[in-house]
């Protein structure tokens, strides 16, 4: 799991175990987190204590391992091999005594009562008097001492904390990737800094950041899972202990700067459109090579138009809602929708042609049922698509740059004429 699912602007310190806890406690998504590994950085004995309240398993690769100092329960009890590693002793009484007020504690970080950081930047800086704060040490130290036992003595362990660890460089290498390195400008995105003290902006920065990075693996994904559908469909194996192995974090194919969400035609084989074997003389719009598919491909193809054909059908429903009030939308709105569907009017062309190719080819019933399908499809694409368009250059008249920039008597006209009724004098 690689997905980023929080961003806070935090300033940099030695230990970011707090924020991580917020980060944890704060995940929307549909999958909980049970497990949390990191660095040494990301570790504290109170962390421990919390995560074991919260019932996640925290995993920390620590460094200097000898020099941690293991703790066990009974000072008088006789531990055999792993007497002189344990210097220290739980209290096992003070965590008792305080149970009931660390669950509840727990709980409202939970349920987000409280700021995970907040809580635990006060208890690090509690007196050492303050019972409640060495309770959750104590219970830390305990989990401490039970995962760096296991950690010693299970290999399975230290490969999954490894592996995991990993997962979170690669996605490092990933951002550096699409936010530090320049990629053939000298200065592209700051070189991975903010130079703004807003919050609000940073904020902003982020979020489309990881918008971004988390761009990169749904791509990934759904192209690698085609591949291995590909590749089962053709008879080959793919275990599935085999495929957990395989990351969606490649990003060589990624290209940071530029335009985003512009069409093949502009970047090759970037674009969900399809990359075709590349047919002699053929061309795209505006003089770009097309590369046509083998009829393999005729689902993907079929995919892409059905999917063409409900995006525009739901943008035509989007802007016929703007019928009686277009000064809701800018010019430059308008501009991209134009673009975006003018593009795709182009696109309508060459999937026509696609089609008419393998019409040429021999084919099954099954397929050629398919191709009509896909005809009447791109068909309605075609009118659709056109529908986005016109209705696109009516409401161009009325934007709110054009009523910004009319007059009183042309504005009351324009009134006029809008509440007329028909028939009336």
């Amino acid at each position: 799991m690689a997905e980023v699912v929080f961003d806070f602007n935090v300033k940099c310190a030695p230990r970011e175990a707090g924020y991580v806890l917020r980060g944890i406690l704060d995940n929307d998504t549909v999958l909980p987190i049970r497990e949390h590994t990191s660095d040494t950085h990301g570790f504290t004995e109170h962390l421990f204590g919390f995560c074991a309240l919260l019932g996640i398993a925290f995993m920390p690769r620590l460094k200097d391992l000898p020099d941690q100092v293991l703790s066990r329960i009974d000072r008088t009890a006789d531990y055999g091999a792993l007497q002189p590693l344990l210097r220290g002793r739980i209290n096992v009484e003070l965590i008792l005594e305080q149970w009931d007020q660390l669950v509840r504690l727990a709980a409202s970080l939970k349920d987000r009562l409280t700021p995970a950081h907040v809580v635990m930047q006060r208890l690090a800086n509690a007196n050492a008097s303050d019972r409640l704060a060495g309770a959750l040490t104590q219970l830390g130290r305990l989990m401490k001492t039970v995962h760096i036992l296991r950690y010693i003595q299970e290999a399975p362990l230290r490969d999954a904390i490894q592996l995991q660890l990993n997962r979170g460089e690669f996605r490092h290498i990933l951002a550096k990737s699409l936010f530090v390195e320049p990629r053939g400008s000298p200065d592209f995105a700051n070189q991975g800094g903010f130079r703004s003290g807003d919050y609000e902006e940073v904020m902003n920065k982020a979020s489309c950041f990881s918008l971004l990075s988390n761009a990169v693996l749904v791509w990934n994904t759904v192209h690698i899972a085609g591949i291995v559908d590909q590749l089962r469909a053709a008879g080959h194996e793919v275990r599935v202990e085999e495929l957990a192995r395989v990351s969606p974090l490649a990003h060589a194919h990624v290209i940071p700067n530029g335009s985003y969400f512009q069409p093949p035609r502009r970047r090759t084989g970037a674009a969900p459109e399809p990359v075709m074997a590349r047919a002699r003389g053929a061309r795209m719009p505006n003089e770009d090579p097309v590369n046509w598919q083998p009829v393999s491909e005729m689902p993907l193809i079929a995919s892409m138009i059905d999917g063409a054909l409900e995006d525009t059908r739901e943008h035509l429903e989007t802007l016929a809602q703007a019928r009686t009030q277009p000064h809701r939308l800018d010019d430059a709105t308008l501009g991209r929708t134009e673009r975006v569907h003018a593009e795709r009017l182009e696109f309508v062309g060459i999937y026509a042609q696609q089609i008419s190719r393998w019409r040429a080819e021999r084919l099954s019933a099954g397929q050629a049922r398919e191709l009509d399908r896909m005809e009447a499809q791109n068909g309605r694409l075609r009118t659709v698509t056109a529908d986005v368009l016109a209705l696109g250059r009516k409401l161009r008249r009325g934007t709110i740059e054009r009523v910004l920039g009319m007059n009183d008597v042309e504005l009351g006209l324009q009134a006029l004429l809008e509440h007329r009724q028909p028939g009336r004098r």
